[in-house]
């Protein structure tokens, strides 16, 4: 194998009752969308609510030598703190994905203004210079993201993954 080795993955997330044959089935589903979708080195997520509803989200591991799965972990770490009260609200990914959903067409730069104002309005910080700082961060986290999405549809899942991998699976 050496460095040429790649690797797809499909994964697949499902609520406690769910048939386990079906999961194995949507993660092997999951996988082939991977390497015909995607190509190698890539791999797709789906999540099977208890109500059945289906979220799907998928990309390469690594894009522009920038690990996908670090950018997500960096997100999810920045979800609000209980203790200090300090970070990104839950809302904040379901108010996303709710004016993704309104736009009538892909356009980066809207998409960017959408997440810089949600940025503002859900991020808690005591020190403004602070949350001046956090939300620039988190913008150029999120630009990543944004920048090298397949589509709209694509990057509206992403936030309902997040939100899902952000409440536990409770949402």
């Amino acid at each position: 194998m050496g460095n040429n080795a790649s690797m797809s993955a499909g994964i697949a997330i499902v609520h406690k009752n769910h048939d386990l044959t079906d999961a194995l089935r949507t993660a092997m589903k999951a996988q082939k969308e991977a390497k015909e979708i995607l190509g190698r080195n890539a791999f797709v997520v789906k999540v099977i609510k208890g109500s059945g509803n289906i979220v799907s989200y998928g990309e390469k591991w690594k894009i522009n030598d920038k690990r996908s799965i670090e950018n997500i972990t960096k997100i999810l770490n920045n979800v609000k703190n209980s203790r200090d009260g300090e970070g990104i609200s839950m809302s904040f990914f379901q108010s996303v994905f709710d004016d993704l959903n309104k736009l009538k067409h892909e356009n980066v730069d809207m998409i960017k203004s959408i997440l810089k104002l949600k940025l503002k309005r859900h991020s808690s910080m005591k020190d403004k210079e602070k949350k001046k700082e956090f939300i620039k961060e988190r913008e150029n986290l999120f630009s990543f993201v944004v920048e090298n999405s397949k589509n709209l549809e694509a990057l509206s899942s992403f936030f309902l993954l997040l939100r899902f991998l952000a409440t536990g699976g409770k949402r």
